[in-house]
Protein backbone atom coordinates (compact mmCIF):
# COMPACT_ATOMS: atom_id res chain seq x y z
CA UNK A 1 0.00 0.00 0.00
CA UNK A 2 1.71 3.68 -0.75
CA UNK A 3 -1.20 5.30 1.98
CA UNK A 4 0.36 8.11 3.74
CA UNK A 5 3.69 8.19 1.31
CA UNK A 6 4.66 10.58 -1.14
CA UNK A 7 6.91 11.53 -3.78
CA UNK A 8 8.98 14.22 -2.75
CA UNK A 9 11.06 14.33 -5.46
CA UNK A 10 10.34 16.66 -8.50
CA UNK A 11 9.70 14.79 -11.51
CA UNK A 12 13.05 16.28 -13.24
CA UNK A 13 14.41 14.12 -10.47
CA UNK A 14 12.68 10.76 -11.09
CA UNK A 15 13.07 10.86 -14.88
CA UNK A 16 16.93 11.91 -14.10
CA UNK A 17 17.14 9.06 -11.55
CA UNK A 18 15.39 6.85 -14.42
CA UNK A 19 17.99 7.76 -16.93
CA UNK A 20 20.97 7.09 -14.95
CA UNK A 21 19.55 4.06 -13.07
CA UNK A 22 22.10 1.46 -12.60
CA UNK A 23 20.01 -1.04 -14.66
CA UNK A 24 20.28 1.34 -17.19
CA UNK A 25 23.52 1.87 -17.27
CA UNK A 26 24.30 -2.20 -17.18
CA UNK A 27 21.63 -3.28 -19.86
CA UNK A 28 20.72 -0.98 -22.29
CA UNK A 29 23.08 -0.14 -24.86
CA UNK A 30 24.76 3.67 -24.74
CA UNK A 31 23.13 4.31 -28.33
CA UNK A 32 19.41 3.33 -27.09
CA UNK A 33 17.05 6.50 -26.50
CA UNK A 34 15.17 6.46 -23.50
CA UNK A 35 11.71 7.47 -22.98
CA UNK A 36 10.60 9.81 -20.12
CA UNK A 37 8.97 7.67 -17.56
CA UNK A 38 5.51 7.96 -16.96
CA UNK A 39 3.45 6.64 -13.88
CA UNK A 40 1.45 3.40 -13.48
CA UNK A 41 -0.37 0.58 -11.17
CA UNK A 42 0.64 -1.90 -13.95
CA UNK A 43 1.77 -4.13 -11.67
CA UNK A 44 -0.05 -3.62 -8.94
CA UNK A 45 2.42 -1.48 -7.19
CA UNK A 46 3.24 1.93 -7.88
CA UNK A 47 6.03 2.57 -11.02
CA UNK A 48 7.66 4.86 -12.81
CA UNK A 49 8.01 3.01 -16.31
CA UNK A 50 9.90 3.95 -19.46
CA UNK A 51 11.25 1.60 -22.30
CA UNK A 52 14.83 1.81 -24.35
CA UNK A 53 14.62 1.58 -28.42
CA UNK A 54 17.70 1.34 -30.28
CA UNK A 55 18.15 4.70 -32.10
CA UNK A 56 19.82 5.52 -35.17
CA UNK A 57 21.42 9.31 -35.05
CA UNK A 58 22.52 10.87 -38.33
CA UNK A 59 23.82 14.71 -38.40
CA UNK A 60 21.08 16.73 -39.95
CA UNK A 61 18.57 14.33 -39.88
CA UNK A 62 15.45 12.79 -37.61
CA UNK A 63 15.81 10.54 -34.94
CA UNK A 64 14.95 7.23 -35.93
CA UNK A 65 13.72 4.47 -33.25
CA UNK A 66 13.48 0.85 -33.71
CA UNK A 67 10.51 -0.81 -31.39
CA UNK A 68 11.42 -1.09 -27.85
CA UNK A 69 13.72 -3.87 -27.10
CA UNK A 70 13.36 -3.36 -23.32
CA UNK A 71 11.65 -1.95 -19.95
CA UNK A 72 11.83 -0.87 -16.82
CA UNK A 73 9.71 0.25 -14.17
CA UNK A 74 10.78 2.16 -10.41
CA UNK A 75 9.68 2.55 -7.31
CA UNK A 76 8.31 6.07 -7.10
CA UNK A 77 9.22 6.28 -3.76
CA UNK A 78 12.35 4.64 -3.06
CA UNK A 79 13.84 4.40 -7.14
CA UNK A 80 13.88 0.69 -6.23
CA UNK A 81 13.91 -1.52 -9.45
CA UNK A 82 10.46 -3.02 -9.51
CA UNK A 83 10.69 -5.08 -12.91
CA UNK A 84 12.75 -5.06 -15.93
CA UNK A 85 12.28 -6.91 -18.93
CA UNK A 86 13.79 -7.48 -22.85
CA UNK A 87 10.16 -7.39 -24.77
CA UNK A 88 11.44 -10.43 -26.65
CA UNK A 89 10.79 -11.96 -23.36
CA UNK A 90 8.00 -10.19 -21.67
CA UNK A 91 6.26 -7.48 -23.89
CA UNK A 92 4.41 -4.51 -22.72
CA UNK A 93 2.46 -4.66 -25.23
CA UNK A 94 4.17 -1.77 -27.34
CA UNK A 95 3.09 -1.71 -31.39
CA UNK A 96 5.71 -3.60 -33.19
CA UNK A 97 7.01 -2.29 -36.76
CA UNK A 98 9.89 -3.54 -38.98
CA UNK A 99 10.47 -0.15 -40.00
CA UNK A 100 12.40 2.55 -37.84
CA UNK A 101 9.99 5.38 -36.35
CA UNK A 102 10.82 8.41 -37.67
CA UNK A 103 10.75 11.24 -34.41
CA UNK A 104 11.16 14.66 -36.81
CA UNK A 105 11.83 17.44 -34.60
CA UNK A 106 13.32 19.16 -37.50
CA UNK A 107 11.59 22.70 -36.70
CA UNK A 108 12.34 22.34 -33.06
CA UNK A 109 15.34 24.61 -31.43
CA UNK A 110 17.45 23.64 -28.75
CA UNK A 111 15.82 26.55 -26.26
CA UNK A 112 12.17 25.14 -27.60
CA UNK A 113 12.96 21.62 -26.37
CA UNK A 114 14.16 22.97 -23.15
CA UNK A 115 10.74 25.00 -22.89
CA UNK A 116 8.37 21.93 -23.77
CA UNK A 117 10.63 19.80 -20.84
CA UNK A 118 9.65 22.41 -18.58
CA UNK A 119 6.61 22.52 -18.65
CA UNK A 120 6.21 19.00 -18.58
CA UNK A 121 8.30 18.88 -15.66
CA UNK A 122 6.12 21.14 -13.76
CA UNK A 123 2.87 19.56 -15.00
CA UNK A 124 4.16 16.12 -14.19
CA UNK A 125 5.10 17.36 -10.51
CA UNK A 126 1.29 17.87 -9.97
CA UNK A 127 0.01 15.29 -11.95
CA UNK A 128 1.87 12.45 -10.00
CA UNK A 129 0.34 12.77 -6.14
CA UNK A 130 -2.86 12.75 -7.87
CA UNK A 131 -2.62 10.02 -9.63
CA UNK A 132 -0.99 7.78 -7.49
CA UNK A 133 -3.34 8.65 -4.85
CA UNK A 134 -6.41 7.55 -6.86
CA UNK A 135 -7.84 10.69 -6.98
CA UNK A 136 -9.19 12.39 -10.05
CA UNK A 137 -7.03 15.19 -11.83
CA UNK A 138 -7.84 18.22 -12.57
CA UNK A 139 -9.86 18.43 -16.47
CA UNK A 140 -7.17 21.57 -17.24
CA UNK A 141 -4.06 19.75 -16.07
CA UNK A 142 -4.79 16.69 -17.62
CA UNK A 143 -5.41 18.45 -21.01
CA UNK A 144 -2.67 20.40 -20.72
CA UNK A 145 -0.24 17.56 -19.70
CA UNK A 146 -1.57 15.12 -22.40
CA UNK A 147 -0.70 18.34 -24.80
CA UNK A 148 2.76 18.97 -23.34
CA UNK A 149 3.49 14.86 -23.43
CA UNK A 150 2.67 14.40 -26.78
CA UNK A 151 4.31 17.33 -27.90
CA UNK A 152 7.21 16.15 -26.05
CA UNK A 153 7.55 12.44 -27.41
CA UNK A 154 6.12 13.31 -30.39
CA UNK A 155 2.90 11.66 -31.88
CA UNK A 156 4.96 8.90 -33.60
CA UNK A 157 6.08 7.16 -31.12
CA UNK A 158 2.94 8.11 -28.29
CA UNK A 159 1.43 4.66 -29.05
CA UNK A 160 4.24 3.31 -27.34
CA UNK A 161 3.75 5.42 -24.35
CA UNK A 162 0.02 4.50 -24.22
CA UNK A 163 0.88 0.74 -24.15
CA UNK A 164 3.42 0.99 -21.09
CA UNK A 165 0.98 3.33 -19.25
CA UNK A 166 -2.43 2.91 -20.01
CA UNK A 167 -3.56 3.45 -17.07
CA UNK A 168 -2.03 6.99 -16.63
CA UNK A 169 -3.38 8.12 -20.36
CA UNK A 170 -6.97 6.66 -18.95
CA UNK A 171 -6.67 8.87 -15.83
CA UNK A 172 -5.48 12.15 -18.31
CA UNK A 173 -8.70 11.48 -20.11
CA UNK A 174 -10.81 11.43 -17.28
CA UNK A 175 -11.55 7.69 -17.49
CA UNK A 176 -11.18 4.84 -15.12
CA UNK A 177 -7.31 4.27 -14.62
Amino acid sequence: MTFGKTVTAPYRQLRDDFAQHPVRRAAVPVEHSISVPLPTFRWQLPGMAGFASAAVRRPGRPLALATPDRWWALDPYTGKLIVYASTGVLDFGAPVTDDLVVVDRANWDITAVEEDQRILDELMDRALTPFLEHRAGDPMLCADLSEVLTLNVTAAVLPWYRALAPDFFGWLEGGPR
